[in-house]
């Protein structure tokens, strides 16, 4: 690549130098990042997505390289005409050959070195049904990348429901996080959350007046109810994408390590145990079994319980994922399980859970569903889990799967179960220190772990009528 150097310096004339170099055999495209920082300055950083020997990235990411592109060269350079100077009154990118321009968002101190971390922030995904197969009981899904221009908020005249839909052709989208379709169980998990908004009222210049959030699951969202319990209007939403830490767990034979067959989830971390000791007060435990399987692999499970184990001695309790009563593969296989126990008034916990199901068509989940009677249980430091899955047959499956928690000092709500909890997001420190204190070396190191974090956060997706 080259550039005029009366780009970078106009005082130095015009004059093509060489910006950088790469061999095309070996990238799979070039990327140029362009930032404006002001009206006569912007920053131009090349990147090369290297996805050399292999026509399919998801090939490369499954075999443990790196799909982040790399960075080749950065500058920054004089889009306008300085006072005085020669050259055209605005300068132009130009490319030959086919390219494609995508708008990005960026803060005016976004530097030169962020660009390394490659993230796209305005890109959102969607789980795809491919209608290939002439066999219905073949269920294949891709993934596609959506800008949040191309989707709208529609609401539902029959029911006061929100969905997200296509501007091109109406069609519900059912978004997923960045790891909907992997067949390995990760550390990580991917969760979306709606954030909502109004428009602001008044005079002036209209801007977002923040009106709920809550978990993204399927296409039709939860409505949000107002003070006076009828439905909330919304003008938009964002996306926001979160990211939790999970563990692997597995089901199957005994040479499988027993980290996985028999894997703990901590509470102690991130705060969890001092909520469920505090007197009465509610808890409530989520939990998220993500199979790391195809759906049509998925079709040979027919049963999975789960079994969760508090403190040392407890009366583990167990529930039932996956139950396919009827002989041969299950016509709608389970691809995830929520399970949620909240503690009531009385210091006795009830259970609840809920499948998504592969081939859905609102890509949901189904209602939740209440299990069995209110029990005691004191979970303390954290929970022991176990996986037993097995066939149509009764032989023990082997399954694999990961699964997250995000705990919260609320009650949980079946009417409302995708409620957002922001506390998720952010450490707390005990007691009521001054800030002083809380800000020191000692009062940091006192700090717990913060549950998730926000990895993505998309541009406004507007209502339409």
């Amino acid at each position: 690549m080259e550039i005029d150097r009366q780009y970078l310096d106009p005082s130095a004339g015009s004059k093509w130098v060489s910006l950088c170099q790469v061999d095309a055999r070996t990238i799979h495209s070039l990327i140029i990042l362009h930032i404006p920082q002001s009206e006569s300055r912007a920053t131009l950083s090349v990147l090369a997505g290297d996805f050399s020997g292999s026509d399919n990235p998801e090939s490369r990411i499954r075999a443990g390289i790196s799909s982040v592109p790399k960075l080749v060269a950065s500058i920054e350079w004089t889009p306008t005409a300085v006072a005085g100077g020669t050259g055209p009154e605005r300068r132009l990118l130009t490319f030959k050959g086919s390219s494609q321009p995508w708008p990005l968002r960026a803060s005016p101190s976004t530097f030169l070195e962020w660009a390394r971390t490659a993230r796209d922030s305005d890109a959102l995904q969607a789980m795809i049904r491919k209608e290939e197969s002439n066999d219905k009981r073949d269920l294949s899904y891709s993934v596609e990348r959506l800008a949040p221009d191309g989707l709208a908020l529609r609401k539902e005249t029959a029911t006061g429901n929100f969905e997200l839909r296509k501007t091109t052709d109406d069609q519900p989208v059912w978004l997923v996080g960045r790891q909907p379709d992997r067949n390995q169980p990760l550390h990580v998990q991917r969760h979306l959350a709606a954030i909502y908004t109004r428009n602001s009222e008044g005079l002036g210049r209209v801007f977002e007046v923040y009106a709920g959030a809550q978990l993204l699951r399927q296409t039709r969202l939860q409505p949000l109810k107002e003070a006076a319990g009828k439905p909330a209007d919304l003008d938009g939403l964002r996306i926001a994408e979160f990211e939790v830490p999970s563990i692997i767990l597995a089901s199957g034979s005994n040479a499988i390590p027993n980290r996985f067959l028999n894997p703990y989830l901590d509470l102690k971390a991130t705060g969890g145990d001092k909520v469920n000791n505090d007197g009465d007060k509610p808890v409530t435990y989520r939990f998220f079994v993500r199979f790391a399987c195809s759906p049509n692999g998925m079709r040979d499970v027919t049963s999975a319980r789960l079994t969760i184990k508090g403190l040392p001695g407890n009366q583990p309790h167990e529930v039932t994922l996956v139950d396919q009563k009827a002989s041969g593969a299950p016509s709608n296989p389970v691809r995830a399980v929520e399970v949620v126990l909240t503690k009531m008034k009385d210091s006795t916990f009830k259970r609840y859970h809920r499948c998504l199901l592969w081939d859905t068509p609102e890509g949901g989940f189904k209602t939740f569903e209440e299990l069995k009677d209110p029990f005691k249980w004191h979970p303390n430091t954290g929970f022991e889990l176990s996986l037993d899955a097995s066939t149509s047959n009764n032989a023990r499956a082997e399954l694999w799967a990961d699964v997250s928690l995000l705990h919260s000092s609320k009650s949980f709500d079946p009417a409302s179960p995708d409620e957002f909890d922001f506390d998720w997001l952010f450490s707390t420190a005990a007691g009521n220190a001054d800030i002083r204190d809380k800000t020191s070396a000692e009062g940091l190191n006192e700090l717990i772990e913060a549950q998730a974090r926000i990895v993505a956060w998309s541009s406004p997706i507007r209502r339409v009528e």
